[in-house]
């Protein structure tokens, strides 16, 4: 048996991975659960994509911000410190969603 649940619904599918004799319902059953999981790989690959090229790269500059004005007397410690926890929040939320999925 296989067990399935899409992220659209709550729902556990059970499939029967052997079908049974004149069951024409199983081979529907295995295309469903097939496209569930293509979609589901689909949509970590995306959250993984935009990881890399949105949060890391927007880390990486905020970063850059941080290591030449951290010594400068002009920007306050609190914007430095929402900055750092600009960068920490923005990953780990960019994260959440191929982890979850």
């Amino acid at each position: 048996r296989l067990y399935c649940a899409p992220s659209s619904s709550s729902r556990v599918m059970v499939i029967d991975v052997v079908p049974s004799p004149g069951d024409v319902s199983s081979a529907s059953d295995l295309r469903r659960l097939y496209e569930a999981w293509s979609l589901n790989l689909l949509k970590c690959l995306a959250g993984v994509w935009r990881f890399i090229l949105e949060d890391l790269l927007n880390g990486f500059c905020q970063g850059c911000f941080l290591v030449k004005y951290w010594a400068a007397k002009d920007i306050s410690e609190g914007a430095k410190w929402f900055t750092v926890g600009s960068i920490w929040v923005g990953w780990a939320v960019s994260m959440y969603g191929p982890c979850k999925d």
